[in-house]
């Protein structure tokens, strides 16, 4: 009985409201698997940037004479 009474303040049952909460917390993981790879994608490719950057400072033209 208490589940299915309207509340004035929430203006939803407790039931409605324990499944809204639900579809929220689904369209939040569903959107973090969404955005998670490309950000992880990123935060790879700047550190791979990063690298190549102190690796090509270390580089040194040289002419060898036979």
């Amino acid at each position: 009985m208490y589940n299915t009474k309207f509340h004035t303040t929430t203006k939803m049952s407790p039931f409605e409201a324990l499944y809204n909460l639900v579809e929220v917390v689904a369209y939040i993981v569903n959107t973090q698997e969404s955005i998670l790879p490309n950000f992880c994608k990123l935060i790879y490719k700047k550190a791979q940037e990063r690298m190549e950057m102190y690796a090509d400072l270390k580089w040194v033209d040289k002419e060898f004479q036979c």
